[in-house]
């Protein structure tokens, strides 16, 4: 039998087994991909599942390079319409045009739609530049987990036995040694089982329809984001690319044919029962398949679900992720964002650990992170589905509900528990950036050459810790002194922190605030301006002389003093220190990096 030998061995191809694959390619990790499916080109997900990509995930990829293709390829949504019955009759009239997004510190104002396996083709190609194919037609058989090398990160303590999943009665033709392995192999996981995890939480008795098509209609919010009530139930349309449209409509369970567990047959129903349902919910108005002969894209009938893994690993060498962990409605648009979440959460974790820079119990940091958010999602779906799905829900309602919960649907709005790598010590020092929160966006110039750009742009996800020094006010005083004195001490802490005499790998940013003047970088320490393009300043005009600046007001730093935000290499916000006190920075990294043996 073959034998082989990897770091991270991924078990499913979805958005989230890629984007995990990414990040650790990207960091410098060797990964393989498997996935039951059929080559893409064969049998790959080509038209529907999951299609809404937020305002956090659109940050997350742009760090990686990939979010302008998806602007290229994706729809998007600005405006969100609410529709409620009609004072008399079975009619629908306008209630009012919102933004989709409200998050008010949201890089991107907008959601991007997208079907799923355009997502993943993006995903694709750019693992395939780095050398990455996903194995397809493959399954595992068995997992066995080495006791005697769990302490040892860098053994290979997990055996995964291979089988070729074309065969009628797949038997091992390969074990894979890997020191560490994901499931991100959806909500059935053959991983979860493997492990014995369960998903704990309810099965609603709601149902929804769902019908992905090319319409003809005269309803004039056809192509933006739209909730309505109905004196028959509540429908959503979601505008995608192209012209399609999904349209969400709920089902009377009435007409499902439910056996006595709740179950219906698929093969019973039809989208054209879907579609009828809508034209019903959506009277004065009027909606039909445009090219009949073309039919639909894709469509499918769900029941609402509502789970979260009981763990998320187990004795973090083998770890889920995705709809693995947890399964919810898709109305609000999580479950793909969820996932490429996670993964951007656990790869960071696990190449430190491989590289040798951080203990193992870093990774225990994912679950009590990712679980958290995970179970604060299902208790937003359960109150989200419940203003769709329940009768007698006022307009007034829906409209404070959707305001309450737009920041969290947009991935902004939560806020991580303290931990090693989360630590609010010093949060008074830089009150407008919340520890555990994404980083969040702004403009400011560099030095150099007077060049906008966005703080967020020069986050990449390269697998770095980012120390943003707010150096403060460059006319003030003392200036040069406080940053000598930060960068002698920062200087000792990469070289406490590094590897056989190569201090450790940081991205350094230093932000000052003043008036734009190139010889303000003659004043940076050498440590804190790595590169001419890293160092940037918060002016309160632009070269042009139009109004700009306000990032220190904006991030509740004062100029006068400055101050030290961590951002980890997942661009969240990981700690914040005076840059009078290089001891507060060293503690943070204490309490979960290595110390050289050098």
């Amino acid at each position: 039998m073959k034998e082989s030998f990897v770091d991270v061995l991924i078990i499913g191809a979805g958005p989230t087994g890629l984007m995990a694959a990414l990040a650790l390619k990207r960091a410098g990790i060797d990964v393989r991909v498997v996935d039951k499916r059929r080559a893409a080109t064969q049998e790959g997900v080509s038209v529907g599942q999951a299609d809404g990509i937020q305002p956090r995930t659109l940050e997350i990829l742009q760090t990686y390079g990939l979010a302008d293709e998806l602007f290229r390829q994706g729809g998007q949504l600005h405006t969100t319409a609410f529709y409620n019955p009609a004072c008399k009759g079975d009619n629908i009239e306008l209630s009012v045009r919102v933004p989709t997004v409200t998050a008010t510190t949201a890089r991107y104002k907008f959601n991007v739609t997208l079907h799923q396996g355009a997502v993943e083709g993006i995903f694709r190609e750019a693992l395939s530049s780095m050398g990455v194919e996903v194995e397809h037609s493959t399954v595992p058989t068995s997992l066995d987990i080495l006791d005697e090398y769990l302490g040892n990160p860098n053994a290979y303590a997990v055996k995964v036995h291979l089988a070729d999943g074309d065969s009628a009665n797949p038997s091992p033709n390969e074990v894979v040694n890997a020191r560490f392995v994901l499931g991100t192999d959806g909500a059935r996981s053959w991983t979860r089982k493997a492990l014995g995890f369960v998903l704990e939480g309810e099965q609603t008795d709601l149902y929804w329809g769902v019908i992905d098509f090319v319409p003809e209609t005269n309803f004039p919010d056809i192509r933006n984001h739209c909730l309505s009530h109905t004196r028959y139930g509540s429908f959503m349309v979601i505008p995608r690319e192209g012209d399609l449209v999904r349209l969400y409509v709920q089902m009377d369970k009435d007409t499902l044919d439910l056996d006595e567990s709740g179950d219906f047959d698929r093969f019973k129903m039809s989208p054209d029962t879907l579609l009828k349902a809508a034209q019903l919910r959506l009277q004065p108005y009027n909606i039909s398949l445009k090219d009949p002969a073309a039919g639909y894209a894709w469509w499918t009938i769900y029941r609402i679900g509502q789970r979260v893994a009981n763990k998320y690993g187990m004795h973090e060498r083998v770890l889920l992720a995705g709809d693995a962990t947890h399964t919810h409605s898709p109305k609000a648009g999580q479950g793909m964002n969820a996932g490429i979440c996670d993964a951007h959460n656990l790869a960071w974790k696990i190449a430190q650990v491989l590289q040798g820079h951080a203990e193992l119990s870093l990774l225990k940091t994912y679950e009590l992170e990712r679980r958290t958010y995970a179970q604060s999602l299902i208790s937003f779906d359960k109150e989200y589905a419940k203003l769709f799905s329940t009768a007698g829900v006022t307009h007034e309602k829906f409209m404070r509900a959707h305001r309450a919960y737009s920041p969290f649907i947009s991935g902004i709005d939560f806020t991580y528990p303290h931990s090693p790598i989360t630590q609010e010590t010093h949060q008074d020092y830089a009150s407008g950036v919340v520890v555990g929160r994404p980083f969040p966006p702004h403009v400011f110039f560099r030095v150099a050459d007077a060049r906008p750009i966005n703080i967020q742009d020069m986050l990449p996800a390269n697998g770095l810790f980012k120390l943003l020094v707010f150096a403060g006010e460059h006319a003030r005083a003392d200036f040069s002194a406080d940053l000598q004195a930060f960068a002698d001490g920062l200087a000792d802490i990469l070289a406490k922190y590094g590897r056989s005499g190569t201090p450790i790998a940081m991205d350094v940013v230093t932000i000052m605030a003043g008036k734009q003047d190139p010889a303000c970088l003659l004043r940076i320490p050498s440590t804190l301006r790595p590169h001419w393009a890293q160092v940037v300043i918060d002016d309160d005009t632009d070269v042009h002389g139009h109004s700009a600046g306000g990032g220190y007001e904006k991030f509740g730093i004062n100029p006068s003093r400055g101050a030290i935000v961590v951002v980890r290499p997942d661009s969240v916000t990981g700690a914040i220190a005076p840059l009078q006190k290089i001891e507060a920075l060293e503690g943070y990294f204490d309490d979960f990096l290595l110390p050289s043996l050098v």
